[in-house]
C-alpha cells in the first residue's frame, strides 16, 4: 500500500509541474487542506482524490478555464465534501500510527535522561513526552488544517514572531517535562546499560531510515545529527575520563548540537517544500 501511495504521490509531483501559476496556488492550497485534515484517512483514498482532481484542472486549463472556473471560488467548500466521504482507517493503523510518534518521544526521552549527571531513568518524562508528542502533532495538522485559507496575520515579522515564540514553548515544555520525576517512577542503570541502550538508539534509527515510510524517513534524516551527538556524549560519559576532557567534548557537543538542530530545520523544511510539490 505505502509503495502504491508514493507512485500516485509522485505522478501527483510531475503533473503539477503543467499548471500555470494561477491554478498551481489553487491546487496546493487545497492540497494541503486536504492532507492536514486528519491522521485516520486512508491514503490511498486520499491521494487518489487529490490526483484525480489535478487532471481535471490540467484539462480545464487545456480549454483555456482556470482552476477557479473549473471548481469554484470556494475550494474549501469541495474538498471538505471529498474530506467527509473519506474511509478511515482501522483501529489497527490508528494505534499503530499513534504507538510510532510516541516511539519517537521514547528515543528522545531515553537520551535525554541519560545526559544528566545521574545515573536514572524516570518513567515519568517518557508518559508526559509521549502523550505531548501525539497531542503536538495533531494540534499542529489541526492549526495548518484551519488557516490553509485564513491568514492569520498581515504582517509576516508578526507571524514570523509568533512562530518564533511557538517554538520556544514548544521546546521548553519538553524540557520543562524531564524535571517531572517522581522518585517512586525511577530506577538506576550502570556504565554498561548506558552504552548498550545508546547503541540499540543509534542501530534503531539507522535501520529505521530504510525502513520506516518517507515522511518518517525525512524526520529521521533531519534529528539524525542530533541523535548520533547526544547519544556518543552519553556513551562517552561512560568512559571515567577527568572532568577537564568531559567539559571540552561537552562544548564542542553543545557547538554540534546547535549546527544539529540548524540542520534539522534546513532539512525539515526542505521536507516540508518537498512534499508541497508532491
Amino acid at each position: 500500500m505505502a509503495n502504491k501511495v508514493s507512485k500516485i504521490i509522485d505522478e501527483n509531483n510531475q503533473l503539477r509541474q503543467q499548471l500555470n501559476d494561477q491554478n498551481k496556488e489553487y491546487y496546493e492550497k487545497l492540497l494541503i487542506y486536504v492532507r492536514s485534515a486528519g491522521f485516520f484517512y486512508d491514503d490511498n483514498e486520499v491521494e487518489s482524490s487529490l490526483l484525480e482532481i489535478l487532471k481535471d484542472i490540467i484539462d480545464a486549463q487545456k480549454d483555456y478555464k482556470n482552476a477557479e472556473e473549473y471548481l469554484g471560488k470556494n475550494p474549501s467548500e469541495v474538498a471538505d465534501e471529498l474530506i467527509a466521504n473519506y474511509t478511515k482507517i482501522s483501529l489497527f493503523e490508528r494505534v499503530k500510527f499513534i504507538g510510532l510518534l510516541f516511539g519517537i518521544s521514547v528515543i528522545w526521552t531515553l537520551i535525554t535522561q541519560f545526559s544528566s549527571s545521574n545515573h536514572e531513568i524516570n518513567l515519568m518524562p517518557f508518559i508526559l513526552n509521549g502523550v505531548f508528542m501525539i497531542a503536538l502533532t495533531a494540534g499542529m495538522m489541526w492549526f495548518v488544517h484551519q488557516t490553509t485559507y485564513r491568514k492569520l496575520f498581515d504582517n509576516k515579522k508578526i507571524e514570523y514572531t509568533a512562530a518564533g515564540i511557538f517554538g520556544v514553548v514548544v521546546i521548553a515544555i519538553f524540557a520543562g517535562i524531564l524535571f517531572i520525576t517522581p522518585s517512586f517512577m525511577s530506577f538506576s542503570i550502570n556504565n554498561g546499560g548506558i552504552v548498550f541502550v545508546n547503541v540499540i538508539v543509534i542501530v534503531a534509527c539507522l535501520v529505521g531510515i530504510y525502513f520506516l515510510p518517507d515522511t518518517y524517513e525525512q524526520i529521521l534524516i533531519a534529528a539524525m545529527p542530533v541523535i548520533l551527538i547526544i547519544t556518543l556524549l552519553n556513551i562517552i560519559k561512560t568512559f571515567g575520563l577527568p572532568y577537564y576532557v568531559i567539559k571540552q567534548v561537552s562544548t564542542i557537543a553543545i557547538i554540534l548540537l546547535i549546527l544539529g538542530i540548524f540542520w534539522f530545520g534546513a532539512v525539515f523544511w526542505h521536507s516540508t517544500q518537498q512534499d508541497n510539490k508532491k
